[in-house]
């Protein structure tokens, strides 16, 4: 009989790493914007007005 090894953990998502410092949450377009945009050294954050660009660019500053 082999020992099963145990599942490591998954590393978080950029979302998840902030969550906990924002004050609210994301819905979540925002945080798969926040997900697919940390990764990146240069991107552009094409939102339209009134979808919350603030606070998804502030989740992505608080990853940078």
């Amino acid at each position: 009989m082999t020992p099963q090894r145990a599942l490591a953990s998954p590393a978080p998502t950029p979302y998840e790493a902030v969550r906990e410092l924002l004050p609210f949450r994301l819905y979540t377009f925002q945080e798969q914007a926040v997900n697919t945009l940390a990764v990146c050294q240069n991107a552009g954050l094409y939102l339209d007005v009134g979808t919350g660009k603030t606070a998804t660019s502030t989740a992505l500053a608080l990853y940078k």
